[in-house]
């Protein structure tokens, strides 16, 4: 019992705290653009509002989230795990789709800061030039760079970067 109040009370102060707006966290705005249901509870022009309310506190999550590919090692994971839970119960399954809906709608915020994300722009653009990074985070990243800084297509050094297949 100790250990679950002491866990929680860690927890409690060392959580990030993400930028909110109207009693919602950044992340649910976020996934907003990815979820077809969450769009019926907010118009466009209130999902952008609030991105933009949080503004450039939003900056330092957004850029984490839209790094985010799922790690080879969590494939293998599902793809030996979700047979035998779909066996059992059909819905039944582990996945990360939530980090994918972050990251996708990440896009999505960074553009709707335009153009107070022009501070991302040398991280974006360092990202993007990556060779480390999956195709999937380089189309991200080189979308958002597109609409931030359309000057960055100027670049060839990008050009090439994003059109490169591993």
């Amino acid at each position: 019992m100790i250990g679950v109040v002491v866990g929680g009370l860690l927890w409690a102060i060392f959580r990030s705290r993400e930028p909110a707006y109207r009693g919602r966290a950044l992340h649910h705005w976020v996934a907003g653009y990815s979820y077809a249901i969450d769009r019926g509870r907010f118009t466009p022009g209130e999902r952008e509002q609030a991105i933009r309310k949080m503004g450039t506190n939003s900056l330092p999550y957004l850029l984490n989230w839209i790094r985010y590919e799922t790690p080879p090692w969590k494939s293998k994971l599902y793809g030996t795990v979700n047979p035998a839970l779909r066996r059992l119960k059909p819905s039944w399954e582990f996945n990360d789709r939530d980090a994918q809906v972050r990251a996708d709608g990440a896009v999505f915020a960074l553009i709707t800061l335009c153009p107070e994300a022009d501070g991302a722009v040398g991280e974006l653009s360092k990202l993007v030039k990556d060779p480390a990074i999956s195709p999937a985070v380089r189309a991200r990243v080189a979308n958002v760079l597109a609409c931030v800084d359309p000057r960055s297509w100027n670049d060839p050094i990008m050009q090439l970067r994003v059109r490169e297949r591993p």
